[in-house]
Order: structure tokens, then sequence, then C-alpha cells
């Protein structure tokens, strides 16, 4: 029993490490400077776009370690269809930060944030597939689409 917790534990660092490594290579590739001025900010976000200050928020928030209150606003900036926040809480799904572990729900905003053109997120979309069941993918993108219709995403 102890083994599966720590394998599991494992796995879940893993994950993490993976999705930070996408998001290096994302703003690398893309040109972002990440020791700018305001340094909890990883994702470039333009100006006026829905969901900008509940994301920046969102990150300040996880910048402090304070995951708890960075999941409420990383909730709202997606629900207003911003992919980054999505891909955070696929993140924090994920790993179990700030929120209880579900790669039902992981996969789901992997899912949201890779619709809504963040590159990253199809890539751990699809590392997550491998500690998935079926049943658990057929879930989640059914949750995916349900997410979709009832937000006009």
């Amino acid at each position: 029993m102890r083994s599966l917790r720590v394998m599991s534990i494992v796995k879940s660092f893993f994950l993490f490490v993976l999705c930070s490594v996408f998001s290096l290579v994302y703003a690398e590739s893309s040109g972002l400077n990440l020791a700018s001025s305001t340094q909890y900010r990883t994702y470039e976000v333009v100006k006026g776009e829905k969901g900008e200050s509940q994301y920046e928020e969102a990150e300040k928030y996880r910048f402090q370690k304070d995951f708890k209150r960075a999941e409420k606003f990383y909730s709202k900036a997606a629900e207003m269809g911003f992919g980054m926040a999505h891909f955070r809480l696929g993140q924090m799904y994920a790993t179990g930060r700030g929120s209880v572990r579900s790669l039902v729900e992981a996969h789901m905003h992997y899912n949201l944030s890779s619709y809504l053109g963040v590159t990253q997120g199809r890539s751990a979309m699809l590392v997550l597939e491998d500690q998935m069941t079926e049943d658990q993918i057929e879930r989640a993108m059914r949750r995916a689409v349900n997410y979709r219709s009832r937000h006009d995403l």
C-alpha cells in the first residue's frame, strides 16, 4: 500500500515537472522574457483579453504559493474562455496542488486549453492519458464537451 502511495507521488511530481518544462519551452520558443519585472508571469497576456485580470491575479497567488486562491482566480478566468487558465487548472488537478488530485478534471482542463489555442495543453493531455483508464478518458472528454457548451466556448 505504501509503495503505491509513493509511486503516485512520484508520478504526480513527474507530471508537474513535465508540465513546467512544457511551459518554459513554450515561453522560450515564443521569445518571452521570463526575467521581466513581473516575475510571476509565465505567459504573455494579451491586453484587454477576456479573463486577463483574473489570470494575472491567479499567477500572483501561484507565485506566492497560495494555491487555493490561485485556483479561485484561474477558475474565474477559465470560465471567461482564457486558455492558459485552463492549462494551469489542469496542472493543479494533475498534481493536487490547491485542489484534490483528479486526472479526469486535469484532462478536461488540458483539453479545453488545447481547444483554446494553448499548444502545451495537448502535449500535457497526451502524457496524462498514459496514467488513465479508457473510462476516465471518456468521462474527461464528455466533461470538456459539456463545459464548452455551458460556457459558450
